[in-house]
């Protein structure tokens, strides 16, 4: 309290805008606040030597540097040895768990016991999975933007393309049932996202950065919010016995 820290925001994810978008929130609240580059990728723990040395040479540097908080994006990129050598130094540590719980059983079970914080994706009854599970008291720390990070375009003076945009993919087992719903939608269907089977034309492409999503989300009249189902994971590797009562992700990231 009443301090302005040292904050490392090690590693991050595929929606950049979250981690920028904190950058600039914290320092504006007077913390020094370092982005370190990226060192791992996926959603499991590393093994190889290799890798292992790789990661470790970045937490080395992060160590030398002596912040206050180190704050992880990406929780497949420290092992608990990581985690505990970073505490060791006397350095707090954060975990923030975007893809939560549905990364429980192949990473977050084996990591979120070493960390000082933990900050959940998932609501009430993910907070009290975790709880049960490991005695952990986490908190409800949703996906967020920044309100400088998109661009305002609405304009209803201009018409609209579409009825319906929805952004995300409707690729694989998991995935694809989002492309049965969006087609039977009564109106013109705009996917702004990966597509696999594409027999209805709706594909429009993937949209990389925050200003292609701006004006096309903004050539619709209205947006669709899909609900990712945790009961479709059945029979998926990262399937595990309480998976399915937990429920859905309610705002998926993008």
């Amino acid at each position: 309290k009443n301090k302005d820290l040292k904050i490392h925001l090690f590693e991050d994810i595929l929606e950049g805008s979250l981690r920028e978008s904190l950058f600039q929130s914290l320092k504006s609240r007077g913390h020094q606040v370092v982005k370190t580059n990226p060192v791992w990728r996926g959603h499991k723990l590393p093994k190889t030597k290799d890798d292992i040395r790789f990661i470790r040479e970045a937490i080395e540097q992060v160590i030398a540097d002596k912040p206050d908080v180190l704050f992880n994006f990406r929780a497949s990129a420290l092992t608990p040895e990581m985690i505990n050598e970073v505490r060791n130094a006397g350095i707090k540590t954060v975990v923030w768990l975007p893809d939560d719980p549905v990364l429980y059983k192949v990473c977050y079970s084996q990591v979120i016991d070493h960390y000082d914080l933990v900050l959940n994706c998932g609501g009430s009854s993910v907070l009290d999975f975790y709880e049960q599970e490991h005695g952990l008291k986490g908190i409800n720390f949703p996906f967020w933007t920044g309100v400088n990070t998109f661009v305002k375009t609405l304009d209803y003076s201009l018409p609209k393309i579409d009825d319906f945009a929805f952004l995300g993919n409707t690729t694989g087992k998991i995935r694809s049932d989002r492309y049965n719903l969006l087609c039977r939608l009564p109106g013109s269907v705009a996917i702004y996202g990966k597509t696999d089977d594409d027999k209805y034309n709706l594909g429009r492409g993937y949209l990389k950065t925050n200003d292609e999503i701006a004006q096309a989300l903004g050539n619709a009249k209205l947006g669709v919010n899909i609900p990712q189902f945790f009961y479709d994971y059945h029979g998926h590797e990262y399937n595990f016995s309480k998976l399915a009562r937990l429920g859905a992700f309610q705002f998926p990231s993008r």
